[in-house]
């Protein structure tokens, strides 16, 4: 469906678990991914919480009851997506791009 629009043509899709979901070629979440017009420099999906905190979720069963209950969750319902892409040189940020760094002529303090 997004190659089929003119914008995203010639994007890339990153979507780690979208194969495991198909059905007849369907999707059937949950998943989750990245469409971008930037080619992708690496990527990484975490579906597993880190040792030190797997299975060590405290929660409140109800208001009535305030004492925690362990909750012995391990991993996302939805991988967390960790993406680089390379930016074209002349991209600036604006409203809907956050970038980091330095480039040619940003000033910095």
């Amino acid at each position: 469906m997004v190659k089929a629009t003119k914008r995203f043509a010639d994007a890339t899709v990153y979507a780690p678990d979208l194969e495991d979901n198909l059905v007849n070629g369907e999707a059937h979440g949950p998943f989750c991914g990245l469409v971008t017009r930037f080619p992708i420099v690496s990527q990484a999906a975490i579906s597993q919480f880190p040792p030190d905190v797997a299975g060590k979720l405290l929660v409140q069963e109800s208001d009535a009851d305030p004492s925690p209950i362990s909750v012995g969750i391990g991993q996302f319902q939805r991988p967390v997506l960790r993406v680089q892409v390379k930016l074209r040189r002349r991209v600036r940020p604006g409203p809907r791009a956050a970038v980091t760094g330095n480039w040619p002529g940003r000033a910095t303090s």
